[in-house]
């Protein structure tokens, strides 16, 4: 399931539930103006998340603040570590 969209006609949470209820493995790509995000999901779950200059959970927490953006789920990637 490749996934692509903007965070102001999709709510950012929206996606990840339906990437989590679906169980799906691969990398949330998300950007806005200069600010990157990464977040790996494996069945579901996530296991890795950055963003320019931040990792794991407080990448996590900063992602979530983001209200504008375009995003791309790409299936199937792993991440580059484990959190």
């Amino acid at each position: 399931m490749s996934l692509k969209g903007d965070l102001e006609s999709i709510p950012l949470l929206e996606v990840f539930q339906l990437i989590s209820s679906g169980k799906k493995n691969g990398k949330f790509q998300i950007v806005y103006k200069d600010n990157h995000g990464e977040i790996y999901f494996k069945d579901g779950r996530i296991v890795y998340a950055k963003t320019n200059t931040l990792e794991h959970i407080d990448a996590i927490v900063d992602i979530l603040l983001w209200s504008k953006g375009t995003f791309t789920f790409i299936p199937d990637t792993n991440p580059p570590k484990l959190s």
